[in-house]
């Protein structure tokens, strides 16, 4: 059934679904969509007249949410983001978006309808009936893709505004690290010097300097200078899912060298003398190693046996054998870099230094961070202002 309106301000009709349809002849523009609720429907038919007088209208988009988002990921994602990210996004987008919210049309979502997507993933239900939930990280990870993807409909004119930029989600808490503590460091550095694997030493290395795993394993001799005691973070390695053009995905992966994680990760670490005599050592058992086996080397700074650059996997299992022996637990790869950090700030390393050395873009990152490091360090520096109080 029609409702009528006044002339020139279009129609609303109550469709069998509960749908209702608006349509506008106007000034020689033709819209026509469809809404939940009368209400809705009017709204927008007052929107749309409003945009043709001022010149701002323009025909909506009718492909749908998942259609845009698998077209945005190999037109423009593909062409910006990383590999490991663009394999994220190709997650997120097939495996959460799609299944739930992707058949609503691009042109007629809603802050509501994204705002519910959001807290029912977060409450762990799927707008499918499917369990799943996602933390406080992956719903922002998430919210961060749609919101540029979304920002690219509006600059392709397919949608008005972008209806992610009113969603609220909770503000990530970031955990208080694992870090280990100074008798579990000892232990693990004991059993890293005992061990009959050369190639361990990259956990002694790391723990030391604080590198990501990622760059550990992309690092190669050429990185190092001999003459100043420093090493230059140039690469990461990674084991990555193969992109398919055609699917946005692939169930073959392959090793990939690629850039930093950020600009600020592009960076040259300087190492202390004890530990530089341990790499020209552990450099001279490397080579004369690969001379005994025949090996041609590849370069890098931790090798397998046949001279190839060393999979996260293979080093994670090496690492896990020799933190298990050495009577820790619940410690990821990740936790000797949180080590690393959380001691240089207790030995009274400047904050601005240490996230030159972990390359954080900004020391703000550093002391959210590693804020637990710094009750101790901070008493003890207001503690050398007494000297000032008592002088005469």
């Amino acid at each position: 059934m029609k409702e009528r309106r006044e002339k020139g301000s279009g129609s609303i009709t109550k469709i069998n679904n509960n749908k209702y349809q608006a349509r506008l002849k106007y000034k020689g523009h033709n819209y026509n969509a469809y809404f939940d609720s009368e209400k809705e429907a009017s709204k927008q038919l007052i929107i749309v007249k409003n945009q043709i007088d001022l010149g701002q209208y323009f025909k909506p988009c009718t492909v749908k949410l998942g259609d845009y988002l698998s077209e945005w990921l190999s037109l423009y994602a593909l062409e910006s983001v990383k590999q490991s990210t663009y394999m994220s996004y190709t997650g997120y987008i097939n495996g959460h978006i799609i299944p739930n919210i992707g058949g609503i049309p691009l042109a007629t979502l809603t802050t509501d309808q994204l705002q519910t997507f959001f807290v029912k993933k977060k409450k762990g239900g799927r707008l499918d009936g499917k369990a799943g939930g996602l933390s406080d990280k992956t719903l922002r990870n998430i919210f961060n893709m749609l919101h540029l993807a979304l920002e690219q409909a509006v600059e392709s004119k397919k949608i008005m505004y972008n209806p992610i930029n009113a969603v609220k989600l909770k503000a990530h808490v970031t955990p208080e690290m694992r870090v280990l503590s100074v008798d579990e460091q000892n232990a693990l550095m004991s059993h890293v010097k005992a061990s009959d694997r050369i190639e361990s030493f990259g956990i002694l290395f790391t723990l030391l300097t604080g590198i990501r795993f990622g760059e550990l394993l992309g690092l190669k001799w050429s990185d190092f200078d001999f003459n100043n005691k420093t090493f230059k973070i140039r690469r990461t390695l990674n084991r990555l899912q193969k992109v398919d053009t055609e699917n946005n995905a692939s169930n073959k992966t392959e090793i990939v060298l690629s850039t930093p994680k950020s600009i600020q990760s592009n960076r040259k670490v300087p190492v202390f003398n004890s530990l530089w005599i341990d790499l020209l050592e552990y450099k001279s058992k490397q080579e004369l190693l690969f001379g005994e086996l025949g090996i041609t080397s590849q370069g890098f700074f931790i090798s397998n046996y046949l001279g190839s650059p060393m999979e996260q996997r293979t080093y994670t299992d090496l690492y896990k054998k020799l933190y298990s022996i050495s009577g820790i637990t619940d410690a990821t790869f990740h936790t000797l870099r949180h080590t690393f950090a959380t001691r240089a700030l207790e030995a009274g390393m400047d904050v601005n230094v240490l996230a030159s050395i972990l390359g954080h873009a900004d020391p703000s990152v550093t002391l959210k961070v590693y804020a637990h490091a710094l009750p101790d360090h901070k008493k003890e520096s207001m503690d050398k202002m007494e000297c000032y109080y008592n002088a005469e």
